[in-house]
């Protein structure tokens, strides 16, 4: 399962209409990059220095400092959490990407509530007066800020992270195996997979192997992306997929040889989904 979340593609869609397309694996590898690290440094050090109205009276620097950084890292906890939530929640719905919608909101109200009621008090000042009636205004200015922050680090910094991770994997590109009880077979040869009682077919270009296996055991290993199990007896290879016949209800795929291999009625709306997003 979480081999599968670990693969799964998202969506982006940036306040000027930009569309940013990446994998969990891709995300992951950014928030732990030293580019994402500089990024939030360089973002701590715009918030103590220009020291927003998040309170009545101006913090001395160190308090300051810590609230703000204590608030990036809840930030970054939240994103984190977020992102698994909604992956495990829609982690049925196969290679289906999902629009992000930013996350300042959530932990903007959470952390302004939170300072106008608590925060002050404890740093050991005095909590600010007519703490209601500022909020909003609380809440608005941070708000643009933060959309601020995140655009050009959503629109700059990731993509740039995007584009150097995508060069070098190409550059240094090694072919899917699938490997099995009888060796390693290169993804690419194989043309689909047929489950039979404690064994598995393994249909290629040229021949025919059978292990002795699950089914599941041997997709698990696969990219989500390198195809599709259209039925519990059958996964079939995305490079073999030839047609989608019916295609109003995807009931059957022809796969390379000509066979004709039956989609699953349970199956058929998510195989749908996946074939649309890989072959549009």
């Amino acid at each position: 399962m979480y081999r599968s979340l670990y693969n799964r593609n998202w969506r982006l869609f940036l306040a000027n209409g930009d569309e940013l397309a990446f994998t969990t694996c891709e995300l992951y590898s950014f928030l732990t990059s030293r580019r994402f690290l500089s990024a939030l440094a360089l973002v701590f050090v715009i918030l103590v220095a220009t020291d927003p109205p998040l309170f009545q009276e101006s913090l001395p620097i160190l308090e300051r400092a810590a609230f703000w950084l204590l608030t990036i890292i809840f930030y970054v906890v939240l994103l984190l959490a977020g992102l698994a939530g909604v992956k495990l929640y829609n982690l049925r719905r196969d290679d289906k990407a999902i629009v992000l919608p930013f996350i300042s909101v959530p932990v903007l109200c959470i952390t302004a509530m939170l300072a106008v009621g608590f925060g002050v008090s404890a740093f050991g000042a005095h909590a600010p007066e007519a703490s209601v009636t500022r909020a909003p205004i609380i809440l608005a200015t941070s708000l643009v800020a933060s959309q601020c922050f995140e655009f050009v680090i959503a629109k700059w910094i990731f993509v740039e992270h995007l584009r150097e991770g995508r060069s070098t994997s190409e550059d240094t590109h090694i072919e899917p195996l699938l490997v099995t009880s009888g060796g390693s077979i290169p993804l690419s040869s194989i043309l689909y997979l047929e489950a039979r009682e404690h064994y598995v077919d393994i249909v290629q270009v040229d021949r025919l192997v059978t292990v002795r296996s699950t089914l599941s055991a041997l997709t698990n290993q696969l990219p989500a992306d390198a195809g599709f199990r259209v039925h519990r007896s059958f996964w079939v290879a995305k490079s073999s997929l030839q047609s989608a016949q019916n295609s109003a209800a995807f009931k059957d795929v022809r796969v390379s040889g000509g066979r004709s291999i039956p989609v699953a009625r349970s199956r058929q709306k998510d195989f749908r989904d996946w074939y649309q997003e890989n072959f549009r």
